[in-house]
């Protein structure tokens, strides 16, 4: 199923989803630019005992901002404070709006080192995944044991950057995918085979239930040449539409507007 995909433009001052529509968000999780005080307090209890569980600031003030977005992006498309909202997590983690919202907005994040992105629908579910491209992590066994046949092959047939990037866009492809459906990583690494096209494109998916298969629209996203990322939806998504998000110079109430 295939969806157009509008360029990375400002967010209008008030914000709905009509329709199948999609809207994904970027945001640039600068440690000296970040103020992650004023975003712990819209966060609920469980999300600030998990960020006082990291080690270094830089994680701590990530883990704040990134969750702080996603409380004041949910709130703008309910009507509603960032404080008030209440989510609950499935087995595997994933979150959605709990409370008097339940089933408002779907909606999925992906953070990854300095960068963090958001996938909202009212219809649907929805995965997204973000990950920094690195040579390092980049292992032929790792796809041969979590990727199909045709993907490893694939992959061991290129070299140095093509190769990294490659490996990346495969992962943020099926993970996007597996997070939308609520799943487990190992459980659905192998069991899904994607087929890649350049830069944002559409991303061909087949797995063993090729009826279920058929039922997704997966694109992936231009984020930099730092990063990979995907977005898998649940049924057409006609049009995606791709905002910027600033975390400097405005209140957390304001933030993206500008």
């Amino acid at each position: 199923m295939e969806a157009s995909l509008a360029p990375w433009q400002t967010a209008p001052s008030t914000l709905s989803l009509a329709g199948e529509e999609v809207h994904v968000w970027q945001a640039v999780l600068d440690a000296e630019q970040l103020p992650a005080e004023g975003f712990r307090g819209v966060l609920a209890e469980d999300e600030l005992d998990r960020a006082d569980r990291f080690h270094f600031r830089r994680d701590h003030d990530r883990f704040v901002a990134a969750r702080g977005i996603l409380r004041n992006l949910v709130a703008r498309y309910l009507g509603r404070h960032p404080a008030a909202l209440q989510f609950s997590y499935n087995e595997r983690g994933k979150p959605s709006v709990a409370g008097p919202d339940t089933g408002a907005v779907e909606f999925n994040l992906s953070h990854s080192h300095e960068r963090v992105l958001y996938a909202f629908t009212s219809s649907g579910r929805i995965g997204i995944d973000v990950e920094r491209i690195r040579a390092d992590a980049v292992d032929i066994q790792i796809a041969k044991r979590f990727f199909s046949k045709t993907e490893a092959v694939s992959l061991a047939s290129l070299q140095g950057a093509d190769r990294s990037r490659a490996f990346f866009r495969y992962w943020t492809a099926k993970e996007a995918y597996i997070k939308a459906r609520g799943e487990g990583l190992a459980s659905g690494l192998s069991k899904t085979e994607v087929g890649l096209s350049a830069g944002d494109g559409v991303i061909t998916l087949r797995s063993a239930d090729s009826i279920e298969a058929a039922q997704w629209s997966l694109r992936s996203l231009d984020v930099g040449p730092e990063y990979a990322a995907a977005v898998a939806i649940e049924g057409e998504a006609p049009f995606i539409y791709r905002y910027g998000y600033s975390t400097r110079g405005s209140s957390i109430q304001d933030e993206g507007t500008k």
